[in-house]
């Protein structure tokens, strides 16, 4: 029998380029400026209602900088704004994992959240949401989906002082899932934030 010698595996260690160290920290500054350039094309384009456009900008700039919150952010509200309540619920719950004290990006997330659990109820978006608010309850997943809104909203006016919007949000909120009381305290939490 015949010994052969076994193989080895060689490897080199890379010798530190400092002009290739250049150039990709250039890419990714570059990267940086085309996202901002799509973000504010996007922008345009949202303020004028085009969401769709605003949509597709808003996607450029997360695969250009994916840890734009503000893209996220944006791609969500345009989701939003075209009734995808799922996508926007995705977008926003990005812009927050990438930004955790983004106080807007909390609000519409519960907002986006609830959205969604209305129209997956087949609930009217209008004072009839209010007569189904036991059907609203007695959904599971509709009821994991406004808790989850419910806590966004708390962190929402957590990370911002006096923050009268998600208070009105959150009472909104409660008085579709059938919170009365629960309603009328952020109401009037909001109120005396004014």
């Amino acid at each position: 029998m015949v010994m052969r010698p076994q193989s080895r595996l060689s490897f080199k260690w890379p010798i530190f380029n400092l002009q290739m160290h250049h150039t990709w920290k250039n890419y990714v500054i570059m990267s940086i400026e085309l996202a901002r350039a799509q973000l504010e094309r996007g922008a345009a384009m949202h303020r004028t209602n085009q969401f769709g456009l605003a949509q597709s900008h808003y996607e450029s700039a997360v695969k250009l900088d994916p840890n734009n919150a503000d893209a996220w952010h944006l791609l969500g509200l345009a989701a939003f704004q075209l009734g995808i309540f799922a996508k926007a619920v995705k977008h926003l719950s990005k812009a927050v994992k990438v930004r955790p004290d983004f106080a807007e990006a909390w609000n519409n997330l519960a907002i986006a959240l609830k959205s969604k659990a209305l129209q997956s109820s087949n609930a009217l978006q209008t004072s009839k949401a209010l007569q189904s608010s036991k059907a609203l309850r007695s959904s599971g997943a509709n009821a994991c989906e406004l808790d989850a809104a419910k806590a966004a909203f708390a962190q929402a006016m957590g990370l911002r002082k006096n923050y009268v919007e998600a208070a009105h949000n959150l009472g909104i909120l409660l008085e579709v899932m059938g919170d009365l009381s629960g309603a009328q305290a952020a109401y009037r939490t909001a109120l005396s934030w004014r």
